[in-house]
């Protein structure tokens, strides 16, 4: 399965609900249809999906509490579509398959109230789940598996029973809307819970072109992240967690808290949050004891972030990180930290872009680059001393050397130390002079 690539499709839904029904053989409304290709094995449990030798076909049975259809055995190359209902479940109950045995199960153009998926604990890569053009209305879970979803809606959520865990490599969520649970009570939301920790198996996972939305009821003032991990990470097990050209909601209070918990990458993401709280920013990144979270953020728009701080470091330990990227609006830039030295942690690998000098806050190493500075002004601008309100910038890179008279010379400030200008007015050829911070100078020092 190379993943799902096709562009966004409404589910088509199937009956009221997915009746049992004999496996390559559609229900009577010709919609619902369930097809086990290959073998059956069997676990020393009760399997609901059992085998009928003498017809060589499955029997699925909607005998479960909760719903409609429950796989606990081992089913190669299952696939069911067009059809809808209250449950469906896939648990093979083994903590892996039987030598050889990859399987896949696939889930298409379905409705499902709550869809889950526990493949095998001890081989996450074993097999393969396919989810496309569905609906989980109430949520979708999927544990030791491969994910490939694409042009699906699915309900996330972090109760006990709602934890993504143990995700093999090259799992993917395409063209997907992702709904956050919301209380009403506590006017809160329930955040997505990719969880990892030293027994999970690592978690590797890629959201791309995905929308993220709280639940019908949440407002500017409803409180929760999108995405956060209680659990604390420490590095034992690979993690990594990437967003590709993904928005998030204005009604976020963040869009993710990943303090102490886990590596995720941010890539043309439409980062949103309205957190006015101290201590909580759009993002939220640090560590503590031996645990922490590393955020990278590459060619994000922050500009639907209404946070106080669009970034918030909780950095008591030296294992976290915030790495930026490609460019961003430095206009949008707005930090706060608890603790000293967040420069010790936070890595530029990018330019921030601006429509003037910046004056603004900054954290040492950050680069800021005017655009469309004037001739002889000032173009790119390191910034040397962190500042929540007001940090220390210094000029690194003039817009070229202007040649003109003295009362042309480029209008500069403190941060401009090092420019030069070529004074015709001084020397027809233009003398070469220099700002200081304060005034012009020649090169014996005098002021001119």
């Amino acid at each position: 399965m190379s993943g799902c690539l096709r562009r966004p499709n409404k589910p088509q839904r199937g009956p009221a609900a997915c009746r049992p029904a004999w496996a390559g053989v559609p229900d009577p409304a010709n919609r619902c249809r369930i097809d086990a290709k290959s073998r059956l094995h069997l676990n020393p449990v009760l399997g609901i999906l059992r085998d009928e030798p003498d017809r060589n076909r499955l029997l699925a049975r909607g005998c479960g509490q909760r719903g409609d259809f429950e796989f606990q055995v081992t089913v190669e190359n299952l696939t069911v579509s067009h059809c809808s209902g209250l449950y469906a479940q896939c648990e093979p109950n083994a903590a892996s398959p039987a030598e050889g045995v990859l399987p896949s199960a696939a889930f298409r153009d379905c409705v499902i109230d709550s869809l889950e998926f526990t493949a095998y604990e001890a081989a996450p890569a074993a097999q393969t789940i396919v989810v496309d053009r569905c609906v989980a209305v109430a949520k979708l879970v999927v544990r030791a598996a491969r994910l490939r979803a694409c042009n699906s809606t699915f309900t996330v959520g972090s109760g006990n029973n709602e934890y993504w865990v143990s995700l093999a490599p090259g799992s993917v969520v395409e063209a997907c809307t992702i709904v956050n649970r919301y209380d009403a009570g506590t006017d809160e939301i329930s955040p997505f819970y990719p969880r990892s920790q030293a027994s999970d198996g690592g978690f590797h996972l890629d959201f791309v072109h995905c929308r993220f939305e709280p639940g019908a009821g949440a407002s500017a003032t409803t409180t929760g992240p999108a995405i956060k991990n209680n659990a604390t990470y420490s590095g034992s097990q690979p993690y990594l967690v990437r967003f590709v050209c993904c928005g998030f909601s204005a009604l976020y209070q963040q869009t993710i808290n990943a303090y102490a918990n886990g590596i995720y990458e941010f890539i043309g993401c439409h980062i949103a949050g309205h957190a006015t709280t101290p201590g909580v920013g759009a993002i939220n990144v640090g560590g503590y004891g031996s645990y922490f979270g590393k955020v990278t953020l590459r060619d994000c728009d922050f500009s639907a972030a209404t946070a106080t701080y669009k970034v918030y470091y909780n950095n008591s330990n030296a294992l976290w990180a915030l790495t930026w990227q490609g460019a961003h609006r430095y206009a949008e830039y707005s930090a706060a930290y608890a603790a000293a030295n967040p420069d010790l942690y936070t890595h530029f690998a990018g330019i921030f872009v601006a429509d003037a000098m910046p004056t603004g806050p900054g954290i040492k190493g950050m680069r800021v680059r005017v655009a469309n500075p004037a001739p002889g002004a000032g173009e790119e601008y390191a910034c040397t001393a962190n500042g929540t309100s007001t940090a220390t910038f210094r000029l690194v890179r003039q817009f070229g050397i202007k040649k003109d008279s003295t009362a042309n010379r480029p209008s500069l400030t403190s941060a401009d130390i090092g420019a030069l200008h070529l004074d015709t007015t001084l020397d027809a050829d233009g003398k070469p002079i220099w700002w200081n911070g304060t005034g012009w100078v020649d090169a014996s020092g005098g002021a001119v």
